[in-house]
């Protein structure tokens, strides 16, 4: 981020709230890495990464546990039970891996059925987000990423109505297809979520291709298995949700998830809304602090006056081109 954010986030994040109470940002199948989009906040977090796969896990450990205030990686598998004991299917692409069996029947219709492949199937302990909160005395989550393969929603459900309400961002990776026997699909995600008041502050559709592995493997040679895709559509497999609280003005929001939210919002280019939060940060908390984010959310919104010529020509030559 720039050196102005890089600023105002040192400003915000020494006050005394903050030392108190850090943010706590919440990383659901950390297959690899902690959530990228963390990465701004990292110094001045609290992070706890979940993944039940330890065949990517440990890079999590080595690569970013000095990066964060503090990074509890957490190599089990999550449930929305008190169960100890559950399923989990370890596929050939470790991202796959789930506690909800593959859907071989439906996968077999898609070119990239192979990676759902189960290579082992074991019954492992598994842990819970209230016995997490309570181990590590942490009594809510401001950023909720989830990537569980076919279990976001039930997940997210688990922590509780009055938790969520409280959460700042709330990210989902839900199915569109049947990738998962029993999993949360896109549409669940969407009816659940409006019962809060939160926005979708951007979806980002991911797929396959309609084409049957036997077909790849027999029609196809080496090379034209490298190029077929550019010849078949893809179609939408699955999606990446991003929900963001809309802070409002009938519920009890603190000053400190008044500044996570312009943080947040911030960080995700959704300048309109931290503009919003931060001009009514300044009257319910009448603080200086609140009006630089202000002033500085305005800014990205404008374009800077030594490109205004550039954009009044590209702006020109489009509509000619339309016409």
């Amino acid at each position: 981020m720039s050196p102005k954010v890089e600023n105002l986030l040192e400003k915000i994040f020494a006050q005394k709230i903050f030392i108190h109470r850090p943010p706590v940002l919440v990383d659901v199948g950390a297959s690899g890495e902690v959530h990228g989009k963390f990465k701004p906040i990292a110094k001045y977090s609290i992070c706890i990464a979940f993944d039940a796969d330890d065949r990517e896990m440990h890079q999590v450990v080595s690569k970013d546990s000095n990066d964060y205030q503090k990074l509890y990686v957490v190599n089990s598998v999550l449930s929305e039970k008190d169960d100890e004991q559950i399923p989990f299917y370890l596929t050939k692409y470790p991202y796959c891996s789930s506690t909800l069996e593959p859907d071989s029947e439906n996968l077999k219709h898609w070119d990239r059925a192979d990676i759902f492949e189960i290579n082992n199937n074991s019954t492992i302990k598994a842990t819970n987000l209230t016995k997490v909160m309570n181990e590590l005395e942490i009594k809510s989550f401001d950023w909720f990423k989830t990537d569980s393969q076919g279990t976001d929603l039930r997940l997210f459900k688990s922590i509780g109505e009055t938790l969520i309400q409280k959460i700042i961002v709330a990210e989902f990776e839900p199915g569109l297809i049947n990738s998962y026997i029993g999993e949360d699909k896109m549409h669940s995600v969407l009816s659940y979520m409006d019962k809060f008041n939160f926005w979708i502050s951007d979806i980002k559709v991911r797929g396959f291709r309609r084409l049957k592995p036997y077909y790849k493997d027999n029609f196809f040679n080496n090379i034209e298995k490298t190029f077929f895709s550019k010849c078949l559509k893809q179609s939408p497999g699955w999606a990446e949700l991003t929900y963001i609280n809309a802070i409002s003005e009938e519920e009890d929001f603190s000053e400190r998830e008044f500044y996570l939210s312009w943080v947040f919002s911030t960080i995700l280019r959704q300048h309109g809304h931290a503009l919003d939060i931060a001009n009514r940060g300044l009257i319910k908390f009448p603080n200086s602090l609140f009006g630089e984010l202000a002033e500085f959310s305005l800014k990205k919104m404008k374009i800077p006056w030594y490109l205004l010529p550039f954009y009044i020509v590209k702006r020109h030559l489009s509509k000619r081109y339309k016409s």
